[in-house]
């Protein structure tokens, strides 16, 4: 989510909510203050989804947009 606003870490960790919980989908609990003050969107115009990246990693997607589908194409590694 920080990343799809474009600020990366410059926003406190503090300043949203997530659920962090067996949720793979819809994560997004409040926006930074700033951005929910200004209309930026409310928690519901946003897609957020958790992608199965294997075993010991973890991958995730925010978009500003609500209902997107998520899609996922592995890509073999032929080199290793």
């Amino acid at each position: 989510m920080l990343k799809a606003l474009g600020r990366g870490l410059s926003l406190p960790l503090h300043g949203f909510q997530v659920h962090t919980g067996a949720i793979g989908a819809d994560w997004l609990v409040s926006l930074p203050r700033e951005d929910a003050q200004a209309g930026d969107g409310a928690v519901p115009a946003w897609t957020t989804r958790d992608i199965d990246a294997g075993p010991g990693y973890q991958c995730s997607v925010a978009a500003r947009a609500a209902h997107l589908p998520v899609a996922v194409h592995p890509v073999e590694d032929d080199a290793a």
